[in-house]
This record gives structure tokens, sequence and C-alpha cells, in this order.
């Protein structure tokens, strides 16, 4: 994936040098490159290595969610704080949690509460009571995990190999996941 939205971005820069680039067509296909740029750093801080010696600064974190989830689903990024990687990968996965039980679009709020970070949502169509959300309470891993909802799974065994709390709890249209 990454080649060949970095072509499609380079593509677009010659593109631009040459004053070819012009049109709905040309912003079109632009946008979607950002966006596709956007999704595959937001995947790789979600599902890749995170070690606690890196950070991601707020302004990074707040420009990526805002590139990354333009709508129907947007995420707002309230923390100020650098974060350390494993933070922000849990952080990540919470919203990826989230979106799940948002089939229709709605907001994802991160902001800082006391200690912790609350990812919350709330929204009149939220699913939060598929049998995955049990899954960031601790319930054991089924083995026929659907690879959509892996994030259920990954967001506590990152939460716990990181040392970092980990609580959820739902109601109707209310859902909120502290780290």
């Amino acid at each position: 994936m990454i080649s060949p939205v970095g072509a499609i971005n380079n593509g677009l820069e010659l593109l631009d040098l040459a004053h070819s680039a012009q049109g709905a067509e040309f912003t079109l296909i632009r946008d979607s490159a950002a966006q596709a740029t956007s999704r595959i750093r937001f995947f790789r801080l979600a599902f890749g290595a995170a070690h606690k010696d890196q950070a991601v600064s707020a302004p990074e974190m707040a420009s990526l969610l805002r590139h990354c989830f333009p709508g129907p689903l947007r995420v707002t990024w309230e923390v100020e704080e650098t974060l350390i990687r494993p933070r922000a990968k849990a952080a990540c996965l919470a919203i990826l949690c989230l979106d799940r039980c948002l089939p229709y679009g709605g907001e994802i709020r991160v902001a800082p509460h006391g200690a912790a970070l609350a990812i919350t949502t709330q929204s009149e169509g939220l699913r939060a009571h598929d049998p995955y959300w049990s899954l960031l309470d601790g319930r054991p891993i089924p083995e026929d995990l659907p690879p959509a909802e892996v994030q259920f799974a990954l967001l506590p065994h990152t939460a716990q190999r990181n040392d970092l709390n980990l609580s959820a709890q739902h109601t109707d249209d209310h859902a909120q996941i502290s780290i």
C-alpha cells in the first residue's frame, strides 16, 4: 500500500511542477491520496511496534486524525501533551473500537480525564452491545474473531503489555474507553 500511494503522490507533484494538475479530477485524486496516506500512518501507529522511548506529539495526532477521519466519522483530539507511542497506539485502537460501534458515523472525542485519556462517543444508534466489547474487560478471545474486530483483542493486550490501565463502559447511547 505504501509504495502505490507514494507513487500517486509523487506523480501528482510532477504534474504540479508541469502545471498540468488542474481541475476537479486532480483535486479528487490529490485528496484521496492524502487520505490514504493518513490512513496508512494511522494503521502503522495502531498496529505497528510501539516502543516506550518513542513519542507522538499532540499536533501530529490531531493532524493525523483530522485527515484520516474527514467524515462521516470525525475524531476530535483534545489532548495537548506528547504521548509515549504505546499510549498513542492504545488510543488509536480505542478509536477503532468505538468506530465499530458507530455504523452511521458520528464523533469520537479523545480528551484528558485526570491522568487518563477518555475516548468517548455518544449516538442514538450506538452498537456497543456486541460480543467483542466484552473483550475489553479481559474476556477470552474467541477462536473465530473476525479480522474487522481484531482491535478489541489488541487493545487489552497492548494496555497490559505496557502497564496502562484500561476500562470500558457503555450505555444505550454513550460509550467510553479510558486508558
